[in-house]
């Protein structure tokens, strides 16, 4: 069944006053919606939350990318699968941290470097919705004028 809606909503606006290194992830899952915090940690806190937490449902991004973060459910309803609930937070996870990716340009000065920086990240965000609609041809196109200018402006360097 398609879906009409995004599997998962992100608030990052903190206009929620809890903080300003914490966002929110909701799940419109109709199996098991939840809502869940992802919030910024340094690697000190991550030990001692991984400590903590060994049976809650949370997990941590991968500190070695430069990111550490915990993303725990803060609701969900009861009658859960607790294997089911965390392939969704990874997923949940992998969303938040591709979205939040960005690539900083001098726009006085575009650089190949930015120009191929931003083909990568523009090429990861096409080949997730590809992943879930391989036969959608907009994001086929998408992917093959990304993949050619990425192309082009590597050779030149």
């Amino acid at each position: 069944m398609k879906r009409k809606y995004p599997l998962f909503i992100i608030d990052d606006s903190r206009s929620h006053g809890r903080g300003r290194e914490t966002d929110f992830i909701s799940c419109t899952s109709a199996e098991y919606p939840f809502v869940a915090s992802a919030t910024y940690v340094t690697d000190a806190e991550m030990a001692i939350d991984r400590d903590n937490t060994k049976d809650s449902l949370a997990i941590y991004s991968d500190s070695r990318r430069g990111v550490r973060m915990k993303i725990k459910i803060e609701q969900i309803e009861p009658g859960y699968k607790p294997a089911d609930v965390r392939n969704l937070l990874k997923r949940a996870m992998k969303e938040y941290l591709m979205r939040r990716q960005t690539v900083e340009v001098d726009l006085s000065d575009v650089s190949d470097e930015a120009i191929v920086k931003f083909c990568e990240l523009m090429l990861q965000q096409t080949y997730e919705n590809l992943r879930e609609k391989p036969d959608d041809t907009q994001a086929k196109a998408v992917k093959a004028i990304l993949e050619k200018i990425k192309t082009d402006y590597e050779d030149k360097e």
